[in-house]
């Protein structure tokens, strides 16, 4: 039986010390640095919270 080779594989260093990692909250939850521009750009505020802070 033969083996298929795949089309593209990409370099098994491709993501070696490119790109970083920034702590988070007060967990220390370790997200990439664009998913925290995402969160500014697409997260949202939720307005039920802001208006009555009391309901919690």
């Amino acid at each position: 039986m033969s083996k298929i080779e795949p089309l593209y594989s990409s370099a098994e260093n491709r993501y070696n010390g490119r790109i970083g990692y920034r702590r988070c909250s007060w967990s220390g939850v370790l997200l990439l640095k664009i998913v925290l521009g995402w969160w500014q750009n697409f997260g949202g505020v939720d307005k039920r919270m802001v208006t009555y802070p009391g309901n919690i």
